[in-house]
């Protein structure tokens, strides 16, 4: 009787969240492992870059990621492709002034994906979140960070409601300001208006009785 093989086991997403952020964590450290290990066995230069589904990026390099890159953008020019879009080079430009361009620009990358990395976890731990790996120190002072932001806060609403409680009487006396340059614009110009009114009605009887006369 033939004994049955072992049945493999189907690999699929791992539906719960949580459970899908502990084994990403835990295989990623591995497979950084796996790299360190056959690159100081076999002497191999080994990259590895990864970014999870929550768009956070981790990398490995057995020297300096810059290093590696270079080799690959280096060796892909001699195989013939190019990772940048294929134009016209000059004749009297060397190749390898793009291929610099390449590899810098690839550096210039990695090191804004890693500033941004940092921003958000930065934003994260200032909201209570992923704060494992903190030292005490470290905790410390993002306590005295988020202290210092409450403090500001709290002056600025007060700032903000001494505005919109004093702003009604402001509004009142200015708007009675108004109301007296009006007052006096109006009654003002009335008044010279009768008294105009008046004397020319006055000239107006006595040329009209002299006409009669």
């Amino acid at each position: 009787m033939a004994l049955a093989g072992p049945r493999r086991t189907e690999i699929k997403m791992i539906e719960r969240l949580s459970s899908r952020q502990v084994t990403f964590s835990k295989r990623r450290k591995g497979l950084f492992n796996k790299a360190a290990d056959l690159s100081l066995r076999c002497g191999a230069e080994i990259a590895v870059i990864v970014f999870s589904n929550t768009n956070k990026m981790y990398e490995f390099s057995s020297t300096t990621m810059e290093h590696i890159l270079s080799r690959y953008i280096n060796h892909g020019a001699a195989a013939g492709f190019s990772m940048e879009s294929p134009e016209k080079k000059p004749q009297d430009e060397p190749a390898d002034k793009y291929e610099l361009s390449s590899c810098d620009t690839l550096s210039a990358i990695l090191l804004l994906q890693e500033h941004i990395a940092a921003l958000n976890l930065d934003c994260s731990r200032m909201m209570g979140m992923q704060l494992d790996g903190l030292s005490l120190k470290e905790l410390n002072q993002l306590e005295e960070q988020i202290r210092e932001g409450i403090e500001s806060i709290e002056k600025r609403k007060i700032e903000v409601q001494d505005y919109y409680k004093y702003k009604p009487s402001y509004l009142l006396e200015y708007s009675n300001h108004l109301d007296r340059n009006n007052s006096q614009f109006f009654y003002g110009t009335s008044s010279s208006a009768v008294s105009d009114c008046t004397e020319s009605g006055q000239s107006n009887d006595f040329v009209d009785t002299s006409l009669h006369l």
